[in-house]
């Protein structure tokens, strides 16, 4: 069904008047007669021109329609519509019923001009005719020419001839009408359901001319013909000849003189054919019968021919015809037709017709009439709003004011004279009011253009939540308040009420600043915080005039903490009343919490914190006596890990360094793997419970002593994971470790595993920082004082710390040495290339130790600006220009010195793994679940596990090795491998490290000494394989005890790895002097071996064996067999069950990371000291700040004493 009714008196299209009712169109040449478009076809051969288009037909204009309108006795909120008057070819209803919330349609539109139209397109001309094809009497005949593209056809002469048709312009459209409404005073209302139609019709779409015709294809020429004609003969002397009386030699040579003469005359005439042109065949002919000195006609002469002397030919003579062949050539082919032009005329649309009127006559109820061309228009400005109880917030369960409305009637009459109600619309968070506090009405016959205020207020409800905000967000919605007028009668919503204002939804009060350490230790006493802030300008609270309480509920779980109630008891859920908060203030609050003793370490305590406040409004039929209901508005949950307080165990082999975001099932597995599976003791640090690494500081200290400082020759394991410390977030512990302190005790036999930070970035700075610890800018270190770490050649330097290396005294010591210049650069000094060579000398050297090398930026000493020159004495300037050559030579621009940072040795053990997870095992049934439902235990994965052990400090990875056992006398760890086998598989792989670091690095020792000319070479081991030099320096070494099976194993595998370990290296071991260096240094090795073997093999016969199965342990042929590592790598990774990708690949060592001795520029120097600054910096400021938050909010432990170990007891303490 339509939703309009229309009256129609709309004018007709053009392109309907075009068409008679037979439906023919008239066709309109304009001043071209059709008929003198044709051609004779007989006359040319050019095409037909192209047919003039018709002119375009305009559009009518409309015709005239009066109505007047009332309501429907019919239809409820429908309109009865009258027919005065109407003028039009389209007869209209005399009257017409208009249902409810249907349109009225007066249209009295003007007709569309018809589009324009195309012009014919001009005919192609026609194609030339062939010629006739060459004959041997006639030649051929040339192709006729074409003819050209066709035009539109004779116009009068004062036309130019176009070679295609035109096309016309659109036509104009027709003019709109008029329409008059006539309506009574009290009835205006209805003209808001009636619209008109008075627009002048569209014109026509211009035409298009039409496309020009092609010219024609021209005939093709006449062929050639090509023929073989006889034009004559030849005679030549035979034997036969008459009156030959001459000897048989004779004639034969006449003979063959006159066939000679012939042949050449042929070979005189043209030896292609002929061209023959109109009737001169015959001529051609006899022509070329002379060429070839041939007689036209046979013809005996009566004379003597040449065989007798004569110059004719008898009947002796043999006659040869002669052919030849003779040609008429091709004709030419006809032109091409010309195409015709394309006609260049601009082609306009029609005209738009002109608009028609409307007149809207209003009768008053005196009789007076008021005429009007437009309607009225009532147009929402603006409103105001006000939340209900003033204090400035819009929150759920109260009232929207709406106020000061403001109405335009933009339009060109007075608005009816009626009641028109507004109201504001319901949407997803406002409720519509119903009754009189929900309307008001828009006052009656508002002049055009003038704005009114409305009087009064809508109220609409802001609806309630239906469940709480989730946890740990603040409740905050926004929705669009809108309001609308309704037309009474017709019920109709007046269409430019489209204002609308954005209410931000919020509840007037918030928790904000919630304090509390993110990890407590068990028995402690520690302090909560929060605030209470009012959003809003009005006070709130149970004491305040709003009467609306406000709690702050806190539960816990009793079993692990409980809470300080205002009676000063103990609780597992406390309230606090907050009796009066100020507007546009906060209310701070402290809540003490106590941990239990038996709390559960690293478990995670959930307080639950509810802020409830009373609801904004309240019934007035309850009285004031009534209790308001309360809702929560917000919910937070505070998670705080109960950890264990540090406690020094003097036997702790191992300390744990955990983290407020530890998982509790990770803690047990390690706990248990180093307690119940390794026999070793444990001590743990958190630090969230200490705010960093660091005890707790001295007066006048800044931060206290590290605690890893405690752990110098033991293992320390970092968990990696990433938390949130206090107020920052997403931490590590990388961040947490200080690269001076690292530093200092990894040097004195530390070894550190970091769980999990293989793949963090910050693992690589870290290293970075620690094992070239800078300490000074370059500035500062270029000053250092000229002694005894000044050095003037670099096998002095070499010399000096490898006697420091061997008394266990070189600790990050920076060196100097003058950059010298060389012959070889005529003079000069290139400090980056002095600096390289430093390098690798140091590398070759002392293939095991790290060092950075960089050079200082000398300043210069004199000044090549005469200005700036000082005069001595005498008044002579002292500048360079004034210089003798020895003077310049003494005062010629320092070359500067190079800076040696001896950094961390490489086999420090420093060892990050990717992320592992933990093996869940289900056994028995939990006691304390219900029956059947089995316990869940957790483990540490095998790679992990392994790596625990693998990590051991070398001291104690020898100790073991040599002891064979744990300290409770068993091997067995619950793992698919024994510690033993971790163990020697470490060193293994430690030690071929350390041998390659000497063979297959870019440097090597220059000279190795022979085995034969030290007589000891432990000096030699300790410089350049420490890890070698303390396993066979180990007083179980020099006992006369059996060598175990496993220890056999390890040193024929350390033997093995001095052979080639791949096919370059045995290519090289060829030709090049490496080949050199491994005999010399597996010879060296193979003596410090022999002489423990002496001491523990007593049978000659088992040391040969010995050599023998260490030999058979690598091959120069097998694969598997050339690089003994790979025999460690892939027994280690089928103990662990992973890959040996993933074995390798899964862990990163210090020596993998930062292999070699390096350079850098004195900016890359200064970046690296200002990197490092910053870092320590932001550590100490951090660990200040959290030490202060915690000295703030530990109240002590629950026995009253002081809570020693949280504040962190001292190293100095612990000795004591």
């Amino acid at each position: 069904m339509s939703d309009e009714v229309r009256i129609i008196v709309d004018g007709q299209n053009g392109s309907d008047v075009a068409w008679n009712g037979f439906g023919i169109r008239h066709v309109d040449y304009g001043d071209t007669n059709p008929n003198t478009a044709l051609v004779r076809r007989g006359e040319t051969r050019d095409g037909q021109h192209g047919r003039r288009a018709s002119r375009a037909i305009r559009g009518s204009p409309a015709g005239f329609v009066a109505v007047k309108l009332s309501e429907s006795d019919e239809h409820h909120g429908g309109l009865h519509v009258v027919v005065l008057d109407y003028a039009s070819i389209q007869q209209p209803p005399l009257s017409a019923e208009v249902p409810a919330q249907r349109d009225l349609v007066l249209s009295a539109a003007g007709g569309n001009g018809e589009s324009g139209h195309v012009g014919g397109n001009g005919e192609p001309g026609m194609n030339g005719n062939q010629g006739a094809a060459a004959t041997r009497e006639s030649d051929a005949t040339p192709g006729t020419n074409a003819g050209r593209g066709g035009e539109y056809g004779p116009l009068p002469i004062k036309h130019e001839l176009s070679n295609a048709g035109e096309g016309t312009n659109g036509a104009d459209g027709g003019d709109g009408g008029t329409v008059q409404i006539s309506v009574d005073e009290h009835n205006m209302h209805l003209l808001l359901a009636t619209t008109w139609d008075v627009r002048g019709g569209r014109g026509g779409e211009p035409g298009r001319h039409g496309e020009p015709g092609r010219g024609g294809i021209g005939g093709e020429g006449g062929s050639g013909h090509t023929w073989s004609e006889l034009v004559g003969f030849q005679y030549h002397c035979t034997k036969n000849c008459v009156g030959n009386s001459t000897s048989t030699s004779s004639t034969a040579l006449v003979g063959a003189g006159s066939r000679f003469e012939s042949r050449m005359k042929a070979l005189t005439a043209s030896t292609r054919a002929e061209v023959v042109q109109g009737g001169n065949l015959q001529a051609m002919i006899a022509r070329v019968a002379a060429q070839y000195g041939a007689m036209r006609h046979p013809f005996i002469s009566p004379g003597a021919c040449c065989c007798a002397g004569g110059n004719g030919n008898c009947a002796g003579c043999r006659s040869t015809p002669i052919h030849k062949e003779f040609s008429r050539s091709r004709a030419l082919d006809g032109r091409n037709g010309e195409p015709s032009a394309r006609v260049m005329t601009a082609l306009f649309p029609g005209a738009v017709g002109q608009n028609g009127s409307v007149n809207i006559v209003v009768q008053s109820e005196d009789g007076s009439v008021q005429d009007y061309s437009s309607l009225y228009k009532l147009e929402l400005l603006d409103f105001e709003v006000e939340d209900e109880n003033g204090d400035g917030i819009f929150e759920p369960g109260e009232h929207v004011l709406i106020r000061r409305i403001r109405v335009k009637n933009s339009g060109g009459m007075p608005s009816p004279k009626c009641q028109i109600p507004v109201t504001a619309i319901s949407s997803i968070w406002f409720s519509r009011v119903s009754g009189e506090q929900g309307r008001i009405f828009i006052p009656n016959s508002i002049p055009p253009g003038v704005t009114v205020t409305l009087e009064g207020t809508i109220m609409i409800l802001i609806k309630q939540c239906d469940d709480p905000p989730p946890i740990g967000n603040l409740f905050f919605e926004h929705d669009n308040l809108r309001i609308m007028a309704v037309m009474p009668w017709l019920n109709r919503v007046l269409p430019n009420f489209g204002f609308s204002k954005t209410i931000d939804i919020q509840f007037p009060i918030e928790l904000r600043n919630i304090d509390y350490l993110p990890s407590l230790a068990q028995g402690i006493r520690s302090n909560l915080s929060w605030e209470v802030y009012n959003k809003s300008v009005k006070p709130l609270g149970g004491s305040t005039e709003s009467d609306r309480s406000i709690e702050v509920d806190i539960s816990v779980d009793s079993r692990s903490a409980s809470l300080l109630s205002p009676t000063q008891e103990w609780a597992s859920n406390v309230i606090n009343e907050v009796d009066i908060l100020p507007d546009g203030s906060a209310v701070p609050t402290k809540q003490m919490l106590r941990i239990s003793e038996d709390a559960q370490n690293y478990q995670e305590l959930v307080l639950r914190v509810l802020l409830y406040l009373a609801i904004p409004s309240r019934d007035p039929s309850a009285g004031d006596a009534a209790l308001v209901p309360v809702q929560v508005i917000q919910q937070e949950e505070l998670r705080i890990q109960v950890s264990s307080a540090y406690t020094y165990n003097p036997r702790a082999e191992v300390l744990l360094v955990t983290n407020p975001a530890t998982d509790i099932h990770r803690y047990q597995a390690i706990q248990t793997f180093l307690h119940d599976n390794l026999g070793t003791e444990m001590d743990e640090w958190n630090v969230g419970l200490y705010g960093g690494l660091q005890y707790t500081a001295e007066e006048g200290e800044i931060i206290g002593e590290s605690v890893l400082s405690t752990y110098s020759g033991k293992i320390i394991i970092f968990l990696g994971n990433r938390f949130d410390f206090l107020k920052t977030k997403d931490r590590s512990i990388l961040q947490f470790c200080d690269p001076n302190v690292l530093a200092q005790t990894c040097a004195q036999g530390t070894s550190c595993l970091f769980l999990g930070s293989a793949g963090d970035p910050s693992y690589v700075k870290l290293l970075q920082d620690l094992l070239m610890p800078i300490p000074h800018e370059m500035n500062i270190a270029a000053k250092m004082p000229i002694g005894s770490t000044t050095f003037g050649k670099m096998s002095n330097l070499v010399k000096s710390i490898s006697q420091q290396i061997l008394v266990e005294s070189a600790k990050f010591s920076l060196y100097k040495i003058p950059v010298k210049t060389r012959w070889y650069r005529f003079g000069t000094a290139n400090q980056k290339a002095e600096a390289k060579t430093l390098v690798k000398h140091l590398h070759r050297n002392l293939p095991q130790e790290r060092f950075l090398v960089t050079a200082e930026i000398p300043e210069p000493l004199v000044s090549t600006n005469r200005s700036e020159q000082q005069k001595n004495d005498e008044g002579i300037y002292t500048g360079e220009d004034n210089m003798t050559s020895s003077e310049k030579g003494k005062n010629r621009k320092p070359l500067g010195n190079l800076i040696i940072l001896h950094g961390s040795a490489k086999h420090v053990s420093l060892r990050a793994t990717e992320s592992q997870t933990l093996v869940t095992t289900r056994e028995g049934t939990d006691s304390g679940a219900r029956d059947g439902v089995p316990s869940v235990s957790y483990r540490l994965n095998d790679y992990e596990a392994f790596m625990c052990v693998a990590s051991y400090p070398t001291r104690k990875l020898i100790e073991l090795a040599w002891s064979g056992h744990t300290n409770d006398g068993g091997d067995d760890i619950g793992y698919p491998f024994t510690r033993l086998q971790a163990v020697v598989l470490s060193l293994q792989t430690e030690i071929y490290k350390e041998i390659q670091a000497i063979l297959l690095e870019t440097g090597s020792i220059n000279k190795l000494p022979r085995a034969g000319m030290i007589s000891d070479p432990g000096p030699f081991l300790r410089l350049h394989l420490p890890i070698l030099a303390a396993l066979l320096q180990h007083r179980e070494a020099n006992s006369a005890t059996t060598l175990p099976e496993h220890m056999v194993g390890l040193l024929q595998h350390i033997e093995a790895s001095c052979f080639p370990q791949s096919k370059r290296q045995i290519a090289k071991a060829a030709t090049l002097t490496l080949y050199r260096r491994q005999i010399k240094l597996r010879k060296l090795v193979m003596a410090a071996i022999a002489a423990l073997l002496k001491r523990k093999l007593s049978m000659a016969a088992d040391i040969r064996r010995f050599h023998q199965e260490a030999r058979s342990l690598h091959s120069y042929v097998h694969s598997d067999r050339r690089n003994t590592q790979n025999a460690t790598v892939r027994r280690a990774s089928e103990l662990t069950k992973v890959s040996e990708h993933a074995f390798t690949e899964g862990h990163k060592t210090s020596r993998e990371l930062f292999p070699v001795t390096d350079y850098c520029s004195a900016e890359e120097w200064d970046r690296r000291w200002k990197a490092r600054e910053e870092t320590r910096a932001r550590m100490r400021t951090e660990v200040r700040e959290a030490q202060e938050a915690l000295k703030r909010m530990i109240l002590g432990s629950s026995s009253g004493d002081r809570a020693d170990g949280v504040a962190g007891l001292r190293s100095s303490e612990l000795a004591a």
